[in-house]
This record gives structure tokens, sequence and C-alpha cells, in this order.
């Protein structure tokens, strides 16, 4: 009975936080598991994947963040993993997260962008 109480109180606080009128960005770790036999490493989400799969089904994307070095040599590597539709940063309103989105490998297409580019070029 707890784990059902635990599952509706999970969902209904996921649904009341993409009611809000907010950028609202879920972040979790993820696991990295490598194969004995060939070496190869595959991440996937921490989360269980019945709580993985609640927050997803209320995003648009997925992004995989990596911090590659340390201090001020530090740079960050983003890729979109899952994406609900394809976006067009011409209709993103918000700066601050078209410029968090276009920092993202795979957010866009690639003539999107170009014509966003244009159009800051040409202001």
């Amino acid at each position: 009975k707890g784990y059902a109480m635990f599952n509706t109180a999970l969902q209904q606080f996921v649904m009341d936080l993409k009611a809000l009128p907010l950028n609202v960005i879920y972040i979790s770790r993820e696991l990295s598991i490598t194969d004995d036999n060939t070496g190869v490493t595959t991440y996937e989400p921490s989360l269980k994947t019945k709580y993985y799969n609640i927050v997803n089904g209320n995003c648009d994307v997925v992004i995989r963040t990596k911090k590659i070095g340390d201090g001020q040599n530090a740079s960050y590597l983003r890729e979109v993993k899952a994406l609900r539709t394809m976006y067009n940063p011409a209709n993103i309103t918000d700066h601050r997260i078209l410029q968090l989105l276009e920092s993202c490998s795979g957010m866009f297409k690639k003539e999107d962008l170009e014509k966003l580019q244009q159009k800051k070029e040409s202001k």
C-alpha cells in the first residue's frame, strides 16, 4: 500500500510541476555500465525505470550532459537523447532557454539553426 501511495504522490507531483507557468528542468544522475567482455560502456538513468517513465512521459526533451575536464579548462558535452517533437528555434520566445537548447547537439535541424543565425546577423 505504501508503494501505491508513493507512486500516486510522485505522479501528482510531476503533473503539478508540469502545470506551473515555468520551465521545469529535471536533473538525474546516470549509471555507466561497462561490459566486461567487449569493454563497451553504456549509460542509463539511475532512476528506477517506472519512475523514469513517469518523469519522462511529462518531458519534452531528454539531454545527456557530461563535464569534460576540470577547473577553468572544463567544458560540457550536451546531446539530445530523446525528443518529443522537432522544435523550430524561431518559435522559442525565451532567450535563455533558446541559448541553452542551442548548445545541445541534435536539438534543432541544421537548416533551422542557419536561418536563426542569419536572422541574428541581420539585426
